[in-house]
């Protein structure tokens, strides 16, 4: 649970931060493509992963094709069916939970907070740092709360995951 946590908090607030705080091509797209992750249950995503990432699985092949190697011995990846692919997953998965609230606070916040730390010449690394994290906090601790209810709630994907050795 405290890996999912974290990993949500970071992903789920610095993609907020992102969408929010600078303009770049396809910044729209991005906003609802951030959301995608909770289209999909989590254990079916469990299982389509392992199947893509599977040493017999189409990514796997691809990589030893293109490094020339003939079978699954040769050249193997670390195994993700462990409690560290089921901590990322579920993070990849979840993080839409931590994504929404914490967006919601970036827009909503003060903007002549944020103008005048530029106006002082802070760089936007800074105003992220000691501006606009302190006043989101509580937006991203209600966020990173749902997702530590769905891990402790998911035990199919959970499971499936950590039971792989």
């Amino acid at each position: 649970m405290a890996g999912v946590g974290a990993l949500t908090a970071v992903i789920g607030t610095s993609m907020a931060w992102l969408v929010t705080a600078y303009d770049f091509r396809g910044r729209r797209m991005l906003e609802w493509a951030l959301l995608l992750p909770l289209a999909v249950p989590t254990y079916i995503v469990a299982y389509t992963y392992l199947d893509l990432l599977h040493p017999l699985g189409s990514f796997q092949s691809l990589v030893r094709t293109i490094l020339g190697y003939d079978s699954p011995r040769a050249f193997r990846l670390p195994d993700i069916r462990s409690m560290t692919g089921a901590v990322l997953l579920l993070s990849l998965v979840l993080y839409p939970y931590v994504y929404l609230p914490t967006r919601a606070m970036f827009m909503t916040q003060a903007a002549n907070l944020i103008e005048v730390a530029r106006t002082l010449g802070t760089s936007r690394r800074l105003i992220f740092r000691r501006v606009a994290l302190p006043l989101a906090r509580p937006a991203i601790s209600v966020g990173v709360s749902l997702p530590l209810m769905e891990t402790l709630n998911d035990i199919g994907a959970s499971g499936f995951w950590a039971s792989g050795r």
